[in-house]
């Protein structure tokens, strides 16, 4: 069994969740304070319990009871010096059990393919690109931009589901770097 080292990238309310930090320079014994601050449509902290040279950390089922996305950081304080140690975000979903009528849970990707399947589909009928009238322009997609953005739109939905299926939340982020 592996010892979870951060706090869970998503969390639904009433669930909880447990982690580690061995911090050699922030040691307990040392007079040092570690918590969690998370950020968002509440305002959560959850102060670390000193175990030998080690830190737990526990939300518990009362922990977030608001739904919503949260940045947290992490600070080390000894009464005179804090030093924040890591930051992350944290998704708080709502409980489905307690849900009713969850109206639209369609992901942004996939409302965007619909969109624009449904321009596509109406694009043979409209003969200008863009035209203007009392002063106000309207201008299209072509049917090359239409096509374009489509097929971009269908791939993510498409890992979208194959992550689904493999039980991920959603595509690592890419981190661009540029060395000079």
């Amino acid at each position: 069994m592996s010892v979870d080292t951060r706090p869970p990238i998503e969390i639904a309310i009433a669930e909880t969740a447990d982690w580690t930090l061995d911090l050699s320079e922030f040691r307990p014994g040392d007079g040092w304070a570690v918590a969690y601050y998370f950020r968002g449509p509440a305002e959560v902290d959850v102060e670390g319990v000193a175990d030998g040279d080690e830190w737990d950390f526990s939300i518990g089922s009362a922990t977030f009871d608001v739904a919503g996305g949260y940045q947290w950081t992490a600070v080390a304080t000894d009464g005179t010096e804090r030093c924040r140690i890591a930051t992350g975000r944290i998704r708080v979903l709502a409980n489905a059990e307690d849900q009713t009528g969850l109206g639209d849970v369609t992901t942004h990707a996939e409302r965007m393919l619909a969109a624009l399947e449904a321009a596509l589909e109406g694009t043979a009928s409209k003969a200008h690109r863009s035209y203007t009238i009392d002063g106000r322009s309207l201008e299209r997609m072509t049917l090359e931009e239409l096509r374009t953005n489509r097929d971009l739109y269908a791939r993510r939905v498409q890992l979208e589901r194959e992550l689904a299926a493999k039980g991920v939340s959603s595509a690592p982020k890419r981190v661009a770097v540029r060395l000079r």
